[in-house]
């Protein structure tokens, strides 16, 4: 996201890093009038900067954050100091909530915030988890949406065509509806999602892709990067093969690693505000790990 500008002389190299400020990289022969300047010359050309509408790490671990193998239906809303949750005022590190909804007698779905990742661990086909951001992302609505993460899908024992679904919309539910009725699939109202895309596992390969492209498996740690436009005109955006490529409104490309693996989908919902974002697990008996999470607008 850094984007570095370089005014050079014979003598001199000054970098300008919107996000750190000034560097010198050799040592300045000039005045400090003619360097004061050069800053105010170059602070003029430098793109706006913004803070990111949801970025984590995962970098502390949290340990097991809960499991339903003894209670059918549970949701985990966090706090303030929570590293990962905080339910109805995030910052733009946190989600609202997770929660798992099925029988016990169906086994279990753990979810654990390791050093580097969620890590979902489902033992069974007949249970439902959801990670959620319910709060808008900031005070108006986003245009357009990169989102960006590493998958690494570790065991693949029972194949589904539904095993996570990735959502973006607006008026998602929050974890007060998931307590009073219970998760059902899909977890989100197709009437709230703007784009999702869903991942399918085989555990005849112990591979995973994505439905709109099922035949397209893919081995494990794959950088995903999700284009969104809903600005109402075409939109050009750099994507991970360094190429220049314009997006429609209303539709949607999706990069698995440097290779464009959808392009311009469709809209679920075309129009419905670029607020809230859903992680949901339903079919299949795998476990993955979500790492490296980012979610900003495109570059202006």
């Amino acid at each position: 996201m850094n984007k570095r500008f370089n005014i050079a002389s014979q003598k001199q190299l000054l970098s300008v890093n919107p996000l750190r400020g000034i560097c010198f990289k050799r040592k300045m022969k000039k005045s400090i009038p003619l360097i004061l300047s050069i800053i105010m010359v170059g602070a003029f050309n430098l793109t706006v900067v913004h803070a990111q509408l949801l970025q984590q790490k995962f970098e502390k671990a949290a340990g097991s954050i809960f499991t339903n193998s003894t209670n059918g239906n549970v949701v985990y809303t966090g706090s303030s100091t929570d590293a990962y949750f905080n339910n109805g005022n995030p910052s733009k590190s946190q989600f609202d909530f997770a929660a798992v909804s099925s029988n016990p007698e169906d086994g279990a779905l753990t979810l654990t915030s390791n050093a580097g990742g969620f890590s979902w661990n489902k033992t069974t086909t007949g249970v439902i988890g959801e990670v959620c951001r319910v709060t808008n992302f900031a005070a108006t609505a986003p245009k357009s949406l990169v989102v960006k993460a590493t998958l690494n899908f570790s065991a693949i024992t029972n194949g589904s065509n539904k095993a996570v679904t990735f959502s973006v919309g607006s008026g998602f539910h929050g974890a007060d509806y998931t307590k009073n009725y219970g998760l059902g699939y899909p977890v989100q109202k197709s009437t709230n999602v703007n784009s999702q895309f869903v991942i399918q596992t085989n555990s005849n390969n112990g591979k995973w892709g994505v439905t709109n492209n099922s035949a397209n498996y893919i081995n494990n740690d794959v950088p995903i990067t999700w284009v969104i436009n809903n600005s109402g005109a075409a939109l050009k955006y750099t994507a991970p093969d360094g190429k220049i490529y314009t997006l429609a409104n209303g539709t949607f490309d999706l990069w698995l690693d440097a290779a464009r693996d959808i392009a311009g989908g469709a809209a679920t919902t075309s129009g419905v505000a670029l607020n809230n974002f859903a992680i949901e697990m339903a079919g299949g008996m795998d476990s993955f790990t979500l790492s490296d999470l980012l979610i900003d607008e495109l570059p202006k």
